[in-house]
């Protein structure tokens, strides 16, 4: 008897593995996303073809539709209107160098071709990883795609999982979609006196050596 429950809960254990690894391959569907307008949230560069690696910056007042923005766990290229392309993991995906540290997906496969896909991208753990916004100043992290085609003419959106504080000052989380800042965010005025703090020893002694 305690050998066929102990055999139960062996292949209860495998079937939910085997399902929880099935769901960490799937990214969300693009009718998850819905449209916003970024502010404080900027992209170093828009999504181009075979160019891979992408630098995602908050601001301290970073807003989707007009809510200050808390954290963002998710962060996806997603093709806008009818367009599709293709992208694949890091080849260090999964391996201790990942650089992003977190879990690659993919979805919304084309019928006309199984390389075309709608979503890709990354989720942070809901506990541990994210990207929080900070009142001290910028945050950033980079994402490596091990390869992105974007077909010509096509158009691909940022998607994020944004946790942020609605209307009733309560923190809540859904998929967004838009078109962030590319031009380079301002370092606020705190980050500026701590370089100036830094640099301004170095000043006087320049200054010194040529008197």
């Amino acid at each position: 008897m305690l050998l066929r429950q102990f055999n139960w809960a062996l292949v209860s254990a495998v079937i939910l593995f085997a399902l929880c690894a099935v769901a960490s391959a799937n990214a969300p569907s693009a009718s998850s996303f819905t449209s916003a307008k970024f502010t404080g949230v900027y992209l170093d560069q828009v999504f181009q073809d075979d160019l891979l690696s992408y630098t995602l910056t908050l601001a301290p007042n970073a807003t989707v539709n007009g809510l200050a923005i808390d954290w963002v766990q998710g962060f996806y290229a997603i093709g806008d209107g009818s367009s599709y392309f293709t992208a694949t993991a890091p080849k260090t995906y999964g391996k201790s160098g990942d650089p992003s540290g977190w879990s690659w997906g993919s979805s919304g496969s084309s019928k006309k071709s199984g390389n075309l896909i709608k979503v890709a991208g990354w989720s942070g753990d809901a506990n541990k990883l994210r990207l929080f916004v900070s009142s001290n100043g910028l945050v950033s992290k980079t994402f490596t795609f091990g390869s992105l085609d974007i077909p010509t003419n096509a158009s691909v959106l940022l998607g994020l999982h944004i946790g942020y504080t609605s209307c009733s000052g309560r923190i809540k989380t859904a998929y967004f979609v838009g078109a962030p800042a590319t031009q380079s965010p301002v370092p606020e005025p705190g980050t500026i006196l701590a370089a100036c703090s830094i640099l301004a020893p170095a000043g006087f002694v320049f200054r010194r050596k040529r008197a």
